[in-house]
């Protein structure tokens, strides 16, 4: 198992230690130099930038099947706004609430907020940019939170057909 030190825990968790990887793309013809990039991302981004780097479509029928939209961004507008025209800063990809599920461990994440649990576990509570090593669980301070970020989680879960054990 493998650990991103400082962070909480490592690989199959929802903590940073689990989740924290960086994204490294080469494309020398059209990025120039080094970018970073630290607005949230996740792995449902990787389709949509892939899609946008070599011009490919997403279908919305297969078989007369309609098939759903795809949750992910495509990254390169961070990069290379002037080539998507967007104007985006990144604000977009901050706002954004993104959940996950991995064995159990689950987690949502909405601006600088992060609810994480591992399995079968209560709920804790981070502000992630103030506290990124997750040192200091908020749940008690903001129950009002807690509960409304868990009640998205679990909403998500279901509408993703996620086993959340309930």
């Amino acid at each position: 198992t493998v650990s991103n030190t400082p962070y909480r825990l490592h690989k199959s968790y929802s903590h940073e230690g689990g989740i924290i990887s960086p994204l490294l793309i080469h494309w020398p013809s059209m990025i120039q130099g080094s970018h970073r990039i630290d607005s949230p991302s996740h792995v449902i981004d990787i389709l949509p930038t892939l899609m946008g780097a070599s011009g490919a479509y997403y279908p919305k029928m297969y078989n007369e099947n309609e098939i759903p939209e795809y949750p992910g961004k495509n990254l390169l507008e961070l990069i290379l706004p002037q080539e998507y025209e967007t104007g985006n800063n990144g604000m977009e990809y901050e706002r954004r609430t993104l959940f996950w599920e991995h064995i159990g461990n689950r987690a949502v994440r909405q601006g600088d907020w992060k609810l994480v649990a591992k399995r079968g576990e209560d709920w804790e509570l981070y502000k992630i940019k103030s506290d990124p090593t997750e040192a200091v669980n908020l749940a008690k301070n903001y129950p009002e939170k807690v509960e409304q970020m868990s009640y998205a989680w679990l909403e998500w879960a279901k509408e993703n057909y996620v086993d959340h054990g309930e």
